[in-house]
């Protein structure tokens, strides 16, 4: 009995985990997407607030620099450092240095 039942279990149980390994997967992915999506966010206010206070030449010379920066800690901090670097020579130097 137990031999004949073995087959079906067998792809009862792969079909759960299946599942589940689904399940988890897209609930990983969204959640990598959703960080992704605060990142690139967090970059264009940045670029945005540097446009605004130091213009665009600033802007466009520090969004590269941005664009490898995965963390949005260090993004924060770089925000922080738009406020209390007035002059864009010392904001530009600090970026470019990470």
């Amino acid at each position: 009995m137990l031999e004949k039942n073995f087959p079906s279990w067998k792809d009862n149980w792969r079909a759960e985990g299946e599942a589940i390994g689904l399940e988890k997967g897209e609930a990983i992915g969204e959640a990598r997407g959703e960080a992704r999506g605060e990142t690139k966010g967090r970059r264009e206010l940045l670029v945005t607030v540097v446009r605004e206070c130091h213009g665009d030449r600033v802007a466009a010379a520090i969004a590269p620099a941005l664009d490898a920066v995965v963390s949005p800690a260090v993004l924060d901090e770089i925000g922080i450092w738009v406020i209390r670097h007035r002059t864009a020579e010392v904001l530009l130097e600090k970026v470019q240095a990470l």
